[in-house]
């Protein structure tokens, strides 16, 4: 019985964390993925990767090559970049590769490199540039969040309908935040950012501080590269699974944590069960073990899936 559970990992008192693979990636990189913009659409799809980002030490004359992949590493698209420098990637829901510029500009590709569209996210940011940005999903459809370099968020909730929205100043910013990301709330898109040790949450008309729920101290100086949730319906310990350079961790409620050790570059990829890590030859999964598994291995366990592991094993 250990065989089945040997990689579970506890979390607190209520819940299990199991992370296995779901493939070995069949691409070959000539480059790690810090060194590229990355993309993966949700729901087990496809990767984008624009290589060679223009990245100061690069010569100026390589074009970088944008590349679009299954889940698995197969190759779907190759093409040769030949517009501007490129902030940001991401799949809208239809699965259709948005590609943020500097200059505000969005350039829409299909899953197989085809070119659909293109549109500006307005004069302001034409203006001012791109520091960074987001894309992110809702019931409306997928929108685009801009980052600009007056430290002024701009958004659109929905791509398929065009309308821009200025958020409001955030009291003191005078250089980029440490981290933002979109949330979606009674049908309105929010930012949640967080500058120096306050949180700020930006809706169409304000910005309010933040209340702090819980805190978990990482004992790690550097700062991680990527957090994402980890959850599942019904989950009975939420967590946040925080990657840097060569660790994961699990955070949730608990005081205790779960670690892993990355052998490569890896990204983080959040799912609605789980979150999908995939590196330059392995693509894993990690989530909550479910109840209905944890209750097979119960001591005395009558139940169904219990029963028919007792049935297998007569069998064998």
């Amino acid at each position: 019985m250990d065989c089945y559970t040997a990689n579970w990992n506890p979390l607190g008192d209520s819940a299990f964390y199991r992370k296995y693979e779901l493939y070995s990636m069949d691409w070959d990189l000539k480059e790690e993925l810090k060194d590229c913009l990355v993309a993966a659409a949700p729901y087990g799809g496809p990767i984008a990767l624009l290589r060679n980002c223009w990245r100061k030490e690069k010569a100026a004359s390589v074009r970088p090559v944008l590349e679009i992949y299954s889940a698995s590493g197969l190759p779907l698209a190759s093409l040769l970049w030949k517009s501007g420098p490129v902030v940001a990637l991401g799949w809208s829901a239809e699965e259709e590769l948005l590609c943020v510029q500097e200059d505000g500009a969005v350039l829409v590709y299909g899953l197989h490199g085809d070119f659909r569209r293109h549109f500006s996210m307005g004069n302001e940011v034409l203006q001012n540039r791109v520091l960074d940005a987001r894309i992110f999903h809702t019931e409306f459809g997928s929108g685009v969040a801009i980052l600009t370099g007056a430290y002024r968020f701009t958004l659109s909730a929905n791509v398929g309908d065009l309308k821009l929205r200025r958020m409001p100043e955030v009291p003191g910013l005078q250089s980029a935040p440490s981290c933002w990301t979109t949330l979606c709330h009674d049908r309105v898109p929010h930012i949640l950012l967080a500058v120096g040790p306050d949180l700020y949450l930006l809706d169409h008309a304000t910005c309010s501080a933040v209340e702090k729920l819980c805190e978990f101290n990482c004992n790690i100086r550097a700062p991680p590269k990527q957090m994402v949730w980890c959850s599942r319906p019904r989950s009975k310990e939420r967590a946040v699974v925080v990657a840097w350079e060569r660790r994961l961790m699990v955070v949730g409620n608990a005081p205790e944590s779960i670690q892993f050790v990355l052998d490569e570059d890896s990204y983080l990829v959040p799912e609605l069960d789980g979150v999908r890590i995939f590196s330059r030859s392995t693509h894993e999964f990690l989530h909550e073990v479910p109840v209905a598994s944890e209750e097979i291995f119960k001591i005395a366990s009558m139940a169904p899936g219990a029963l028919l592991l007792e049935a297998q094993k007569e069998y064998e």
